[in-house]
């Protein structure tokens, strides 16, 4: 660092622009590159990482307020609406919060609390109904990004590893295969029981 220059001028200042927009960033003046996700300080990626799923949580799980009340639902719920096809596309959505998780590097422990959380929004939202009632209040994706919090807020060792996002994410697709065994089931077996 060259004498006289203020500290905090040789670091860049990413400018405030939309989630996934792309910006094209000076070179900073004590290595000559421009910062990216590669070289970028680990609490920037970070922070643009929580920014991005706090978003998709607040779409899937907070994005209305029911009018007269303090209660929110979001997406999820009413996609869960649509048999079968929006509780697989809820599981997915949830499984993103997750594997981002994974990339900013929380817990074991977090993972699997996370997925643990989206597992019982799946199976018990899989019931037509009573399941998206339940997808409102349970609201899995904004339980995922406190534990994210959480676990950025801790001075604890964290990473998960890939092998464990692997597993993370094979039980993700193994629930969202059950839950659309159980409804295609069920689908065939009410008709027949009411008949």
């Amino acid at each position: 660092m060259e004498p006289g220059i203020p500290v905090s001028d040789t670091i860049p200042r990413l400018p405030a622009t939309s989630v996934d927009a792309e910006v094209e960033v000076p070179p900073t003046p004590v290595t000559g590159q421009a910062l990216s996700p590669e070289n970028a300080p680990v609490g920037e990626v970070q922070r643009r990482r929580l920014r991005r799923v706090r978003a998709l949580s607040r779409m899937l799980d907070d994005a209305l307020r029911i009018p007269g009340t303090r209660l929110r639902v979001g997406l999820d719920p009413l996609i869960g609406l649509v048999p079968g096809l929006g509780d697989v596309l809820g599981g997915l959505l949830s499984g993103y919060v997750i594997y981002e998780g994974v990339r900013i590097g929380v817990s074991r422990k977090a993972v699997v609390r996370m997925l643990l959380n989206v597992v019982v929004e799946l199976l018990l939202g899989a019931f037509p109904a009573v399941g998206d009632l339940f997808d409102a209040g349970w609201k899995a994706n904004a339980r995922n990004v406190r534990l994210l919090e959480g676990e950025l807020d801790s001075d604890t060792e964290r990473r998960a590893g890939l092998l464990l996002l692997a597993l993370v994410l094979g039980i993700l697709v193994l629930a969202v295969v059950g839950m659309w065994m159980l409804l295609d089931w069920l689908w065939r077996a009410i008709p027949g029981a009411l008949s």
